[in-house]
């Protein structure tokens, strides 16, 4: 659509407001949006503002987080195992079975207590993102200040009347 057919349009639209006819300036206003061409982004838009805001906010991908992961179980596992050789070789009277076996369960006991470590913080910090895109929200973070405004002041409040009314104590009743 012609720049003269938008602003003839635009026009339409105005003096309808003016003069407070709302059918033929909803209708002109139609029009007008109708008229107006699609703009989209270029390609690999969003691509690069997510990667922007992503490095300025210091964020570590999944795949980072599974790398380091890995290369700490990996020591853990390498350390466990130099500590078994190390047993093993210097008692010579230890019966190698039993030691064996004890070393299997202490290492099983080990690798349970750290993926239930791991699963737990990485429930957290799902929830700690959720819980951060949640108060970066404008209207989210009023309303937390709000209530927390509110808890206050009424906690001040209850103090002042529990002061008011001097020594009052709790009796459980019968």
């Amino acid at each position: 659509m012609s720049e003269r057919r938008i602003d003839d349009l635009y026009r339409a639209w105005r003096t309808a407001e003016r003069r407070d006819e709302e059918r033929s300036a909803d209708e002109a206003f139609a029009a007008l949006f109708a008229g107006l061409p699609l703009e989209a982004p270029p390609a690999g838009f969003s691509g690069r503002v997510l990667a922007l805001a992503r490095a300025r906010a210091g964020f570590v991908p999944a795949a980072s987080r599974a790398r380091l992961a890995a290369a700490l179980l990996a020591l853990m596992s390498l350390g466990t195992l130099t500590l078994a050789s190390l047993v093993v070789s210097s008692l010579p009277r230890l019966d190698f079975g039993v030691g064996v076996r004890a070393f299997a369960r202490l290492l099983t006991f080990t690798w349970e207590w750290i993926a239930s470590g791991m699963a737990f913080w990485d429930r957290m910090a799902g929830w700690g993102a959720v819980v951060a895109h949640l108060v970066d929200v404008p209207a989210v973070a009023a309303s937390l200040l709000a209530g927390a405004l509110a808890a206050a002041l009424a906690f001040v409040l209850l103090r002042r009347l529990l002061a008011q009314h001097g020594n009052l104590t709790y009796a459980e009743p019968y």
